[in-house]
């Protein structure tokens, strides 16, 4: 079930995921739909952390330093775990995004997104820095990410949703691994 039961993950009649049907596409549902190509995705977290400069032209920040500094604030009381979340140890902050910087230290201690990358970053359990990150997850396996110390902003999404592994897409934890190595060798260098 999804949405908390709301209706079935897989449609009745066609044996086809829900969320790949045209008319969930259309349906609006916050934080449960969100359909977008990766480099608006990107775009817009890396709005988030800066000014953008593309095509020669300049898009200003949508949040002022001290709202993104509140935005990732954690609001979750030491040692809670999640009860969402199997029982995992998450820190959620006051903007609604789950923060990584202990899992996915590479990019620093401010990082938030939503839920399921833990496995990711425990994988990674890189130690070597303090970099701001925040990331979102979304279901299906697409993902977007920005780092404000290292202006960094990135996203990937898929044309179809599939859970047929309902652990971490080989291919995201690829993408982490990339992303830890190049930013620990431009560290060192």
């Amino acid at each position: 079930m999804t949405c908390s039961g709301a209706f079935p993950l897989m449609a009745s009649n066609s044996g086809e995921f829900v969320f790949n049907q045209p008319r969930v596409h259309q349906a609006v549902m916050p934080a449960a739909n969100g359909i977008s190509n990766a480099h608006s995705l990107a775009r817009i977290y890396a709005l988030l952390i800066g000014d953008v400069n593309e095509n020669g032209n300049t898009a200003a920040c949508l949040l002022s330093k001290k709202t993104l500094q509140l935005a990732t604030e954690n609001v979750t009381p030491p040692d809670e775990h999640d009860q969402a979340l199997f029982g995992l140890m998450t820190k959620f902050s006051r903007g609604g995004f789950e923060l990584y910087g202990d899992f996915f230290n590479v990019l620093g201690e401010d990082g938030f997104g939503h839920k399921d990358v833990r496995c990711i970053f425990s994988l990674l359990n890189s130690k070597n820095s303090a970099i701001p990150f925040f990331l979102l997850l979304g279901m299906g396996g697409s993902l977007a990410f920005a780092s404000s110390s290292r202006q960094l902003a990135f996203a990937y999404v898929f044309n179809q949703l599939d859970f047929s592994t309902l652990t971490t897409d080989p291919r995201n934890l690829q993408i982490f691994k990339i992303i830890d190595t190049i930013i620990k060798e431009k560290t060192v260098s």
